[in-house]
């Protein structure tokens, strides 16, 4: 990933008064996904597109339709007006998100919830020279009056293509791709409106929060090479899992397929005799039906210690950094990926032995047998907790927030920015600082975020 050159800034949001928008150079025809954090104006009317091309018949494009009572809902079409259809209700000026994938069909998400699936049939050919518009539709041009505070685009494998940040080189603003170091400007008239610049890459701000919480951006990353190496804190010997809970993160695994838990939220548990045998709390990492060591692969999996193995067909994406989120609250038990919900199910038991400990990066399984290395080769960065399930909207946000410190305070107890400063696993929000398991950890510049 390139860094935002030295002659530009990071801004919070690039704006589009109604004439500017941006050329992706990504060709319409191709299978993609599409994932924009944005705000519309109040003056957004029918058909302004927030993304897309029109040509002729084949229609690939999200865009806003005026409904009653001054509601607007976004739009997806494509291959003619029988395909399209509304979902989501927006707010003019609030962020919102969605999250569009062709590939035969199409799968809709906004705000973190599915809203919408349509099969297109085989309506994908690329149509010459026509490529993705951001704020406007290419081939019938109509743009969007709207403020864009992030945009990713990858294919058909789930490889990133394009990953766009606001910036500014003096007033004029451009849209960063970290992917290729291209500074995307506007192809359209008149200027873009330019959002507050945000922290300088570098700079770790320590202002204090209103409630209290040190402000620290995630510079790094710690890399684990799964072999016996993890991070870990222990909560305390009077502390049970708790009841309800939220856990995220930044994971970037070294390979697929792959094996072995990110997190543990409970611990290895002795039971009555000294039989060691599963253990209390969840855990969450990449496997096939499991994530011990012969069970190799990519799908998301959660570990349910009363016991029981979950497995979602959530992908672990291939040497790529994602936000991982997961929520616990009684028996349900919900996942999310960059934001999007991917996965929900309800356990049929959990323990939830005291003490808890919360280990990164890998944890021991046991059962009569003797241990089990549920480590996985990752990198880590920006992990946070909250002693309440999250709604799937704050997920969203806080996947917007990327590497600054978790804006949803309302029952955080844990913030780890794992960067690559001198205090790298210390707990900025409560006092579960972590520290090194067998094998140590290594402290890597490798990170999601310019």
């Amino acid at each position: 990933m390139y860094p935002i050159p030295p002659n530009a800034t990071r801004i919070r949001y690039l704006e589009s008064t109604g004439t500017q928008y941006v050329d992706t150079g990504v060709p319409n025809g191709e299978p993609f996904t599409v994932f924009l954090d944005f705000s519309i104006d109040a003056s957004a009317a029918t058909n302004d597109s927030l993304f897309g091309s029109f040509v002729s018949s084949s229609r690939r494009m999200i865009y806003v339709t005026a409904l009653a009572n001054g509601k607007k809902r976004l739009q997806l079409s494509h291959g003619g007006s029988e395909n399209n259809f509304a979902v989501g209700d927006l707010v003019a000026g609030t962020r919102h998100t969605v999250r569009v994938r062709q590939s035969g069909s199409f799968e809709f998400q906004v705000d973190g919830g599915a809203v919408g699936t349509r099969d297109f049939g085989n309506d994908l050919a690329e149509q010459s020279g026509v490529t993705l518009w951001l704020f406007n539709r290419n081939g019938n041009p109509i743009p969007c009056p709207m403020r864009l505070y992030s945009a990713t685009i990858r294919n058909a494998n789930d490889v990133l293509v394009r990953d766009y940040q606001p910036v500014r080189k003096n007033a004029v603003g451009y849209l960063f791709d970290r992917v290729s170091g291209t500074l995307f400007g506007n192809a359209g008239t008149g200027d873009f409106v330019l959002g507050p610049d945000t922290f300088s890459q570098g700079v770790v701000p320590t202002r204090m929060m209103a409630m209290g919480v040190r402000k620290k951006e995630a510079l790094g990353s710690v890399a684990f090479s799964g072999n016996w190496d993890s991070c870990l804190t222990h909560s305390g010997g009077t502390d049970a899992v708790p009841t309800a809970f939220t856990f995220s993160a930044w994971v970037k695994t070294a390979s697929t397929p792959t094996k072995g838990a990110f997190v543990k939220i409970g611990r290895k548990q002795t039971y009555p005799g000294g039989v060691v045998q599963n253990g209390s709390g969840v855990g969450v990492g990449f496997g096939s039906s499991r994530f011990d060591p012969t069970y190799t692969g990519s799908n998301l999996v959660a570990l349910a210690e009363s016991i029981a193995w979950k497995n979602s067909s959530a992908q672990s994406g291939i040497d790529a950094w994602h936000h991982w989120t997961f929520t616990v609250d009684n028996l349900s038990f919900a996942a999310y990926k960059d934001g999007l919900s991917v996965y929900t199910m309800t356990f049929s038991n959990l323990y939830r032995f005291a003490p808890c400990d919360i280990s990164m990066g890998g944890c021991r399984g046991g059962n009569a047998s003797g241990d089990s290395n549920r480590f996985l080769a990752c990198n880590m960065t920006r992990c946070a907790m909250w002693n309440r399930a999250l709604s799937a909207s704050e997920v969203a946000q806080d996947y917007a927030d990327r590497k600054k410190s978790p804006t949803i305070t309302n029952g955080l107890q844990h913030f780890w920015p794992m960067s690559n400063a001198k205090n790298y696993l210390k707990d900025e929000v409560g006092s579960a600082t972590l520290t090194a398991g067998v094998g140590g950890v290594t402290i890597s510049t490798d990170t999601p975020f310019a």
